[in-house]
Parts: C-alpha cells; structure tokens; sequence
C-alpha cells in the first residue's frame, strides 16, 4: 500500500527517471510556423538532452542525485547527448546503448511549441537492485512495463515516492486503461488536456478527485495557470508566478523535477507546487529545455521578484 506523498522525507538514495532520451534542437522563438517552401530564421537555436533528461537534469542541478535509464545512440548525436548529460552530473549508469539517437526538433512559439521527432519513445526496463531508489519518475507505461520490480523495490522500502504522468495520445481515443496502473503511483502529475479526456470530467477539480485514491495524490498541470493539487480529499490551486514566457519545451518535466525535489526536502504537496511552479516558470524564460532548468538560487531569485511584484501591488491598491 502507498503512503501519504506528504508524510516522506529527505532521503540519501538517489532519484532513477525512467523513459525515453532525445537529443532536442530548440529553436525559436517564432511568431507563426513556416508554410511549405518558406524559409524562417530565428534569433536563437540550442541543444539540449530532452525526453527524461529534462526531469534528470532538472534534479540534477537542483541538487539531488539522479540516476537516468533510458536508450542513448552510439552514434554522433548520441554521443552529444552523452556529453550534455555528463556535464550536467547526472549518473549514467542506467543508460542503455542503441545504434541511432532519437531526435527531437522543437520550434517555440508564442505561448507553445510545436515537435518533430525522429527514433523511438521506448525505455529499457528497469533492473532489479538490492538498494531500491528514494523516488522513481516515469510514465504510466513504463509503470505498467516494470510492476515486478517497482513492487519489490516497495517491499524493500516503503519509503520508495513513484511519481508518474502520462504521455499524449496522438490516436485521440485517449483509452482509460492505461490508468489501471495508478495503484503502483504516490502522486500522479498530468496536464490539464491530459486529466479532462482520461477521465471525461466537466472539470479540473472533477478529474483530479476522479484520478487520486486514498494513499494517491494527483496534480493537474495548467501551464500559467498554475497547478491543482488534491489530496487527503482536499484541493487547492497553487497559482504560478507571472513571467514572459520564451519557450515552454521541457516545461512540465521541470515542474515535476521541482516537485519532487520539495518532497524529497519533506514538504507538502501545496509548498512542493509552489516551488515545482517556480521552477517550471523559471524554465521556460529563456530557450532550450533542460538547459534552462533553474539551480537552487534561480529559485530563490524567482520568489524575491514575486514577492517584491506583489508587496508593490498591494501598496498599489491601498493607495487607491
């Protein structure tokens, strides 16, 4: 049985992120998509590991020991990733090779992007260790793939947080059956579009009640919105801090390493969408996935600059 996703505390062991690697080519940011035959040219283009890595960077800078498994290319763009993701200290040893590295290019727009993908989503499956992780982050396929071993890894330490989400439906039938594996979930994290058509509810508080279980919470993403958390039968929406947003790709990623991340720091799942919300506003202020995930004092520069909007706001109003 899961415990509270509130009750767990600052654990030694590292954090595994299981699923698929891309190489992402961002560019952006641009005012409309290109028409067939025309050429755009934008002011900025960067490379940055994508797919899981955008949460295992994300942890990484924040400070907490991250184990990436997933497919990397033996080839060049593989070899790219490898180095990116080395930088950045993020353990590698869960890395599994494969001939071609999956290629993801990004166009940032306005307030989206829009993807072009060349390889595979697949992941390897996870290995059984004899020192289960203090928190696992995959999807609900993944989840589904490895039951055994996440079972154990229970058994082994109750402790254990599995955090999930769910990819996006290209089908459109948006089938509920991928959700029979939330009993193997602490706290599930989808997007708004997500929550609405895996459940069918008229709302985001309706599905998030509809999504969590008694030892489940579930946040519903909703871009500048914010976040709705529920749990324990209660539900909140944690507003995210207003910024100019340059490109949103690896967005939701970050917002769930920051989530995770307070967790891990023992705090409740309000104050862990706060600064999960923070992190994910922080991202998405300047180009390029994981390389604009925030470190600790980006975090802390975030909230002086809120608060400072608000104070200034407040003293507005009086005066009015």
């Amino acid at each position: 049985m899961n415990k509270s996703a509130d009750s767990h505390t600052t654990s030694t062991a590292p954090v595994l992120v299981a699923g698929p690697l891309f190489l992402d080519v961002v560019m952006g940011p641009l005012s409309a998509l290109p028409e067939p035959g025309q050429e755009q040219w934008v002011p900025g283009c960067t490379f940055a590991a994508g797919g899981a890595a955008n949460q295992a960077v994300a942890l990484a800078r924040l400070g907490v020991p991250t184990t990436l498994c997933s497919y990397i290319g033996a080839d060049q763009p593989g070899q790219l990733t490898r180095s990116l993701l080395a930088a950045e200290g993020v353990d590698l040893s869960g890395l599994v090779e494969a001939a071609h590295q999956s290629v993801t290019v990004s166009l940032s727009l306005a307030q989206d992007r829009a993807m072009v993908t060349c390889g595979s989503d697949r992941a390897p499956l996870l290995s059984p260790t004899p020192n289960p992780p203090a928190a696992l982050l995959a999807d609900l396929t993944a989840i589904g793939a490895n039951r055994g071993v996440i079972a154990s890894w229970r058994d082994q330490s109750p402790d254990l947080l599995v955090i999930a989400d769910v990819g996006w439906d290209p089908t459109g039938q948006w089938d509920p059956s991928i959700l029979q594996h939330l009993d193997l979930v602490d706290i599930f994290v989808p997007n708004e579009v997500e929550a609405l058509n895996y459940t069918g509810a008229p709302s985001v508080e309706a599905a998030a009640e509809q999504l969590a279980g008694p030892h489940r919470s579930v946040v519903v993403t909703r871009g500048a919105k914010g976040a709705y958390a529920w749990t324990h039968n209660r539900g909140r929406l944690v507003p995210s801090p207003t910024v100019e947003t340059v490109d949103p790709t690896g967005a939701g990623d970050t917002f769930t390493a920051g989530l995770t991340w307070a967790l891990l720091r023992g705090e409740d799942i309000f104050e862990a969408c706060h600064h999960a919300n923070l992190a994910a506003a922080w991202s998405v202020q300047s180009l390029g996935g994981s390389v604009s995930a925030p470190y600790p004092e980006d975090l802390d520069r975030l909230q002086h600059r809120r608060n400072h909007g608000l104070r200034a706001a407040e003293a507005d109003r009086q005066q009015r």
